[in-house]
This record gives C-alpha cells, sequence and structure tokens, in this order.
C-alpha cells in the first residue's frame, strides 16, 4: 500500500505538469498576441505614411486645379494671353512641387 508521502508526491506532479502545460498555453498565447499586434502596428504605420503622402500630395494640386479652372475664364481678359502664361507658370510649379514631395516620401519610405 502506498505510503500517504508518495500520494502527496504523486499529487504534486501532477500538478506540477498541469502547471506547466498552463504555463506552455499562455506562452504560446502570448506569442501570438505579440505576432497580431506587431502586425497591427505596421499597419498603422502604412497607413500613416499613407496619409502623410495623400497630405502632400493633395498641397500642390488645390492650386493646380485652381489655376487650370482660372485659365479659360480669361476669354474676355485684354491680358488674357499674360494670364494664361501665368497660370501654367503656376500649374507647371506646383507639379514640380508635388513631384518633389512624392519624391521625398519615397526616399522616406526606403529608409
Amino acid at each position: 500500500m502506498p505510503s500517504t508521502e508518495d500520494s502527496i508526491t504523486d499529487q504534486r506532479q501532477v500538478e506540477i505538469k498541469q502547471l506547466a502545460a498552463a504555463v506552455e498555453e499562455r506562452t504560446a498565447e502570448l506569442a501570438a498576441s505579440q505576432n497580431r499586434l506587431r502586425g497591427q502596428e505596421r499597419l498603422v504605420t502604412v497607413g500613416t505614411l499613407a496619409a502623410g503622402i495623400s497630405h502632400q500630395i493633395n498641397i500642390p494640386i488645390e492650386p493646380t486645379l485652381t489655376s487650370a479652372d482660372f485659365a479659360p475664364l480669361t476669354t474676355d481678359e485684354e491680358n488674357r494671353t499674360e494670364i494664361r502664361r501665368e497660370a501654367l507658370k503656376d500649374i507647371r510649379a506646383q507639379a514640380v512641387q508635388g513631384w518633389g514631395q512624392v519624391y521625398k516620401q519615397r526616399q522616406l519610405a526606403w529608409m
């Protein structure tokens, strides 16, 4: 007949195995949570980058569209050729600025 001491030792070993299994399961759950969190952080980073690029592109597009919309409205103006020339200069300058912003964002994305 097993002694009480042997019975307690067996019971302790069962408890230790159960605790070890629980720790292992919890560790796996934590690792999975960390992987999900890393994925979410990457998505946030990509979203932030996309928002920044969108904003930087929009800055020169708005005045470009204004210049492009204004130029045809000058048909009755005496100096319409000069107004259109200036509008085209503005459009070009804003396009160059937009290109520069896209280039800068692309450089930052490669860092």
